[in-house]
Protein backbone atom coordinates (compact mmCIF):
# COMPACT_ATOMS: atom_id res chain seq x y z
CA UNK A 1 0.00 0.00 0.00
CA UNK A 2 1.36 3.38 -0.97
CA UNK A 3 1.73 6.13 1.60
CA UNK A 4 -0.16 9.37 1.14
CA UNK A 5 3.18 11.18 0.64
CA UNK A 6 4.05 8.83 -2.24
CA UNK A 7 0.62 9.37 -3.79
CA UNK A 8 0.95 13.13 -3.30
CA UNK A 9 4.35 13.10 -4.99
CA UNK A 10 2.96 11.20 -7.96
CA UNK A 11 0.01 13.57 -8.23
CA UNK A 12 2.36 16.57 -8.09
CA UNK A 13 4.54 15.10 -10.83
CA UNK A 14 1.56 14.25 -13.00
CA UNK A 15 0.12 17.75 -12.86
CA UNK A 16 3.47 19.55 -12.75
CA UNK A 17 2.93 20.94 -9.23
CA UNK A 18 5.53 22.41 -6.96
CA UNK A 19 6.92 19.60 -4.75
CA UNK A 20 6.36 21.84 -1.71
CA UNK A 21 2.64 21.17 -2.10
CA UNK A 22 3.23 17.43 -1.51
CA UNK A 23 2.63 17.81 2.23
CA UNK A 24 -0.61 19.70 1.64
CA UNK A 25 -1.74 17.09 -0.87
CA UNK A 26 -0.79 14.28 1.52
CA UNK A 27 -2.77 15.96 4.30
CA UNK A 28 -5.85 16.18 2.09
CA UNK A 29 -5.45 12.54 1.02
CA UNK A 30 -5.17 11.46 4.68
CA UNK A 31 -8.34 13.39 5.54
CA UNK A 32 -10.23 11.76 2.67
CA UNK A 33 -8.99 8.28 3.61
CA UNK A 34 -9.83 8.81 7.30
CA UNK A 35 -13.28 10.08 6.35
CA UNK A 36 -13.91 6.97 4.22
CA UNK A 37 -12.67 4.69 7.01
CA UNK A 38 -14.90 6.55 9.50
CA UNK A 39 -17.98 6.16 7.29
CA UNK A 40 -17.30 2.46 6.71
CA UNK A 41 -16.92 1.84 10.44
CA UNK A 42 -20.04 3.68 11.59
CA UNK A 43 -22.31 2.44 8.80
CA UNK A 44 -21.60 -1.28 9.16
CA UNK A 45 -21.69 -3.74 12.07
CA UNK A 46 -18.33 -4.03 13.82
CA UNK A 47 -18.47 -7.81 13.70
CA UNK A 48 -14.97 -9.23 13.37
CA UNK A 49 -13.31 -6.05 12.06
CA UNK A 50 -9.73 -5.49 13.12
CA UNK A 51 -8.57 -2.45 15.12
CA UNK A 52 -7.36 -0.96 11.83
CA UNK A 53 -11.04 -0.46 10.92
CA UNK A 54 -10.87 2.69 13.05
CA UNK A 55 -9.70 5.90 11.40
CA UNK A 56 -6.33 6.82 12.87
CA UNK A 57 -5.20 3.24 13.53
CA UNK A 58 -2.82 2.06 10.87
CA UNK A 59 -0.58 -0.99 10.82
CA UNK A 60 2.06 0.55 13.09
CA UNK A 61 -0.37 1.69 15.79
CA UNK A 62 -2.21 -1.65 15.52
CA UNK A 63 0.96 -3.41 16.70
CA UNK A 64 0.77 -1.55 20.02
CA UNK A 65 -2.81 -2.73 20.52
CA UNK A 66 -1.96 -6.25 19.36
CA UNK A 67 0.91 -6.44 21.87
CA UNK A 68 -1.75 -6.01 24.56
CA UNK A 69 -4.00 -8.70 22.97
CA UNK A 70 -6.36 -6.15 21.45
CA UNK A 71 -7.02 -7.26 17.90
CA UNK A 72 -10.66 -6.47 17.17
CA UNK A 73 -12.53 -3.19 16.80
CA UNK A 74 -15.17 -4.60 19.14
CA UNK A 75 -12.56 -4.70 21.91
CA UNK A 76 -11.94 -0.97 21.52
CA UNK A 77 -15.70 -0.43 21.55
CA UNK A 78 -15.86 -2.48 24.75
CA UNK A 79 -13.21 -0.33 26.45
CA UNK A 80 -15.08 2.79 25.36
CA UNK A 81 -18.31 1.51 26.93
CA UNK A 82 -16.45 0.31 30.03
CA UNK A 83 -15.14 3.86 30.45
CA UNK A 84 -18.76 5.03 30.32
CA UNK A 85 -18.21 6.90 27.04
CA UNK A 86 -15.99 9.43 28.84
CA UNK A 87 -13.93 11.18 26.15
CA UNK A 88 -11.09 12.18 28.48
CA UNK A 89 -10.62 8.72 29.96
CA UNK A 90 -10.90 7.07 26.56
CA UNK A 91 -8.39 9.38 24.89
CA UNK A 92 -5.96 8.95 27.79
CA UNK A 93 -6.28 5.18 27.36
CA UNK A 94 -5.63 5.54 23.61
CA UNK A 95 -2.50 7.58 24.31
CA UNK A 96 -1.01 4.58 26.14
CA UNK A 97 -0.99 2.84 22.74
CA UNK A 98 0.93 5.62 21.06
CA UNK A 99 -2.04 7.47 19.58
CA UNK A 100 -1.45 11.18 19.11
CA UNK A 101 -4.17 13.79 19.67
CA UNK A 102 -5.40 13.60 16.07
CA UNK A 103 -5.65 9.83 16.17
CA UNK A 104 -7.38 9.94 19.56
CA UNK A 105 -9.97 12.39 18.26
CA UNK A 106 -10.60 10.40 15.07
CA UNK A 107 -11.05 7.15 17.01
CA UNK A 108 -13.25 8.81 19.63
CA UNK A 109 -15.46 10.44 16.99
CA UNK A 110 -15.91 7.13 15.17
CA UNK A 111 -16.66 5.03 18.25
CA UNK A 112 -19.06 7.64 19.66
CA UNK A 113 -20.95 7.87 16.37
CA UNK A 114 -21.02 4.07 16.13
CA UNK A 115 -22.54 3.83 19.62
CA UNK A 116 -25.14 6.50 18.84
CA UNK A 117 -26.18 4.80 15.61
CA UNK A 118 -26.17 1.18 16.72
CA UNK A 119 -26.55 0.96 20.48
CA UNK A 120 -28.52 3.93 21.79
Amino acid sequence: MMSSMMIASQISQAVNCDPMTNLQTATIINEIINSQVHQRLVNEPIGLKLVTAFPGIGPITAVYFNNDNIYKASQILGYFLFMQRDAGKFMTWLSTYGCNKGQQQAIYNAVEEYVQRHLF
